[in-house]
C-alpha cells in the first residue's frame, strides 16, 4: 500500500468537498470560485477606488469660473456663514421677483462661497434652504436661462462633492430625474456638469448608484454621448467614462443593465490622443465589467478589446499601464479555452516585456496575471515555463516587497493544480518549489500560509503515487524541517492561523491534523 502525507508523517488533511471527501485536481474544482480573490486584496482595491473616487468628487471645489473666489478664501466659517445666508435670501427674493439679474448676481455669490474654501461651505447653503429652488432652475423650463443654470449647476455640482448626507438629500429631492434630463442639454457646461454630479452621486453609495441606474432615460443618452464622443468636451470625455465607471462598480449592477456599454468603451479605447484620466477611467469600467465571469470576458474579447490593450501595454507606463494590466488580470481569470486565446495572441510575450518595469504595481498586475495563467491545464503551464518568466518571477522575490511576494507564491502554488508529474518533478527539482513554499509558511500571514500548504498538498498527492510506497517528497518536505513547521502552525493560539489549521490530540496515535475548511485551489481573482 502506498504511504499517503497522513501516514507517512502523521499528518492527516481534511478536504471539506461536496462528494466523498476526497480532493479532486479537476477542471470543476478550478471552476467553483476562480474569480474569487482574498480579501486583502478587495480591501486594498476597495481602499484605492474609494481615494480616487474621492480626489475626482472634490475637483469641482477648486473649479470657479469667470470670478475671483479668493476674496472668499480666508473667511471664517461664521463670516461665510453669514455671507451665505444673506446672498441665499437675495437669491429667494430676486428669483420671486423674477428679477434675473439679481437673481444670476446672488447665483454667482453662492457659487464662489461654495467652491471657495476646503472644506466647502456647501453644508450653510443646504441649511439655508435653497436647494429645492436651485433644482428647479435645473428644470427644461429654464432652458433658455444660459447663465443661470450654469450657476445652479455648478452649486449643486458641489454639493454633491462634500458626502453621503447632501447626495441623499439631492436625490430625495429628485435631483437624479433633473440631471439625466440635462445630460443632452445644448449648454455643454450644464451638461458636463450633470455627468459630472451623477458620477458624484453613483461614486457614493451603492443605494444612489443604483437610483441613478433605474432612471428613465439614463441608457439612451449616455450611449447618444458615446455616439458623439468625438464631438465632447475634454470634461464631457472625462465626465461621461468616469460616469460610467461609477456605474458598473461594485457591487456590480445586473450584467444587462450596463453591458452594452462595453463595446463603446473598446471603440473610445483605440482612439488616438486621449487624455490619461480618460483612458484610466475607461480601464477602470472595463475591468468592472469583465469582473464576475467568464461570458463577460468572452463578450470583451468578441469586440476585440485585445488589440488596443495590447497596444496600451507596449506603449505606456505607471499608472496606465497598471491600469491596463489590471484588466489583463480579468481577462486571463477566465477559462482554460479563453486564456487559450490570450496565448496565441502573444500575452506571454507582453509579460515578459513589462515583468521587470520599476514600478512595482506594474510588476505585481503582470505577475497577477502569468499566477493566472499558470492555473490552466498542462500545456499552458508549458508554454509560460518555456518563456522565462519563472526565473524574472524568482529575481522578483529576492527584493522581498510584500506585494510581490504574495503574488509570486500564487505562481508556484497556481502551477501545481494542473501540472503532470514530469511538470512536478521539474519544479521541485528547478525551481526549488517545496522549499519556496515552506519560507511561506514561516513568514506569510495566514492566508499566504493556507496557499503555500495548497502548494504543498498538490506535490504530495502527486507523491504518493511514487514507486517503492514511501511518498519522496513527503521524506524530503520533512528533512526541510516542514513537519516541524506546520506543527508549530497548528498550534497558534491565533483565530486566522487556526481557521486554517486546526490542531487536534488523538489519545491513540496523537495525529496532527490540518484542516483547510473547504477552499479550492483557483484562478485569481
Amino acid at each position: 500500500t502506498q504511504s499517503t502525507w497522513a501516514e507517512y508523517m502523521g499528518i492527516q488533511i481534511k478536504m471539506n468537498h461536496v462528494n466523498d471527501g476526497q480532493k479532486e485536481r479537476t477542471d470543476s474544482a478550478l471552476e467553483c470560485v476562480k474569480l474569487k480573490r482574498e480579501s486583502y486584496r478587495v480591501e486594498i482595491r476597495k481602499e484605492q477606488v474609494s481615494e480616487m473616487i474621492e480626489r475626482r468628487r472634490m475637483k469641482s471645489l477648486a473649479h470657479n469660473p469667470d470670478g475671483d473666489s479668493s476674496l472668499f478664501a480666508n473667511l471664517s466659517f461664521d463670516e461665510r456663514k453669514t455671507f451665505i445666508e444673506e446672498n441665499a435670501k437675495r437669491f429667494l427674493e430676486a428669483a420671486e421677483a423674477k428679477e434675473r439679474q439679481l437673481t444670476i448676481d446672488a447665483l454667482i455669490a453662492l457659487r464662489q462661497l461654495v467652491s471657495s474654501t476646503q472644506p466647502p461651505s456647501a453644508v450653510p447653503v443646504v441649511k439655508a434652504g435653497i436647494v429645492p429652488k436651485l433644482l428647479r432652475l435645473l428644470s427644461y423650463e429654464f432652458i433658455a436661462e444660459t447663465k443661470m443654470q450654469e450657476e445652479a449647476s455648478w452649486i449643486i455640482l458641489n454639493i454633491s462633492s462634500v458626502d453621503s448626507n447632501l447626495i441623499e438629500l439631492l436625490v430625495d429631492l429628485g435631483a437624479v430625474e433633473k440631471l439625466v434630463d440635462l445630460i443632452d442639454s445644448p449648454n455643454l457646461t450644464v451638461s458636463d456638469n450633470s455627468l459630472w454630479t451623477l458620477a458624484n452621486i453613483s461614486g457614493d453609495l451603492p443605494y444612489f448608484r443604483d437610483c441613478v441606474l433605474e432612471t428613465k432615460g439614463l441608457f439612451d443618452k449616455i450611449i447618444a454621448h458615446f455616439e458623439r464622443f468625438g464631438s465632447l468636451s475634454e470634461e464631457g470625455q472625462r465626465n461621461l467614462v468616469w460616469l460610467v465607471a461609477n456605474l458598473t462598480r461594485k457591487p456590480y449592477p445586473a450584467y444587462e443593465a450596463v453591458y452594452p456599454f462595453l463595446a463603446y468603451l473598446v471603440e473610445i479605447l483605440s482612439k488616438e490622443d486621449l487624455v490619461e484620466d480618460v483612458v484610466l477611467e475607461i480601464f477602470k469600467a472595463l475591468t468592472h465589467l469583465t469582473a464576475d465571469g467568464d461570458q463577460q470576458v468572452e463578450e470583451a474579447l468578441e469586440v476585440d478589446v485585445v488589440k488596443p490593450l495590447f497596444k496600451i501595454i507596449k506603449s505606456s507606463k505607471d499608472e496606465i499601464l497598471t491600469a491596463a494590466l489590471r484588466l489583463l488580470v480579468n481577462l486571463t481569470s477566465a477559462d482554460d479555452s479563453i486564456t487559450q486565446k490570450l496565448l496565441d495572441l502573444g500575452v506571454l510575450q507582453l509579460l515578459e516585456e513589462v515583468i521587470e518595469n520599476p514600478y512595482r504595481a506594474v510588476r505585481v498586475n503582470a505577475i497577477w496575471t502569468l499566477s493566472n495563467i499558470l492555473a490552466g491545464n498542462d500545456s499552458q503551464i508549458d508554454a509560460a515555463v518555456e518563456t522565462k518568466l519563472l526565473q524574472k518571477v524568482e529575481e522578483q522575490m529576492i527584493q522581498g516587497e510584500e506585494e510581490i511576494l504574495k503574488e509570486t507564491l500564487h505562481c508556484f502554488s497556481n502551477m501545481l493544480i494542473k501540472a503532470r508529474s514530469d511538470q512536478i518533478s521539474t519544479f521541485v527539482r528547478e525551481y526549488q518549489v517545496i522549499e519556496k513554499l515552506l519560507s511561506f509558511l514561516e513568514r506569510g500571514n495566514p492566508k499566504a500560509k493556507v496557499k503555500a500548504i495548497e502548494g504543498l498538498e498538490c506535490i504530495l498527492e502527486d507523491g504518493k503515487w511514487s514507486e517503492g510506497g514511501a511518498n519522496h517528497y513527503a521524506e524530503y518536505i520533512e528533512s526541510l524541517g516542514g513537519r516541524r513547521t506546520l506543527e508549530h502552525l497548528a498550534s497558534l493560539p491565533d483565530e486566522k492561523v487556526s481557521s486554517c489549521l486546526l490542531y487536534t490530540s488523538d489519545a491513540a496515535d496523537d495525529l496532527l491534523c490540518v484542516d483547510l475548511g473547504g477552499r479550492r485551489i483557483i484562478k485569481k481573482k
